[in-house]
This record gives C-alpha cells, sequence and structure tokens, in this order.
C-alpha cells in the first residue's frame, strides 16, 4: 500500500530527548526506581514538569 501525502504527513519524529540528573528519593522512570544522582533522559516539556515537582 502507497502512502499518500497526508498519512506521510501525519508520521512523527522522534521527540528531542534531553538528559537530567535526579535529585529526590522515590522516582521511577520507564518503570524503574531511579536514586539520587541518576540520570534521564526525557523531553523537554516533561523536564519542565520534574523540575516543577523537585525531582530534577
Amino acid at each position: 500500500m502507497k502512502k499518500t501525502e497526508t498519512q506521510a504527513a501525519t508520521v512523527q519524529e522522534p521527540a528531542e530527548r534531553v538528559e537530567v540528573t535526579i535529585r529526590k528519593e522515590g522516582h521511577t522512570h520507564r518503570g524503574k526506581p531511579c536514586a539520587v544522582g541518576d540520570k534521564i533522559r526525557v523531553t523537554p516539556r516533561q523536564a519542565e514538569w520534574l523540575k516543577e515537582q523537585g525531582v530534577i
């Protein structure tokens, strides 16, 4: 099946990721616990939310 222009336009590029450092105990990322000092990669929007929550 050949993609139409509309179908091709809806394919999203992978989101940009930034590396952040965990500063608060008890955080999990992708279902795994994180320790203070661990580095994880998240989107800029997620990083903003994590900062507001005091996690990074």
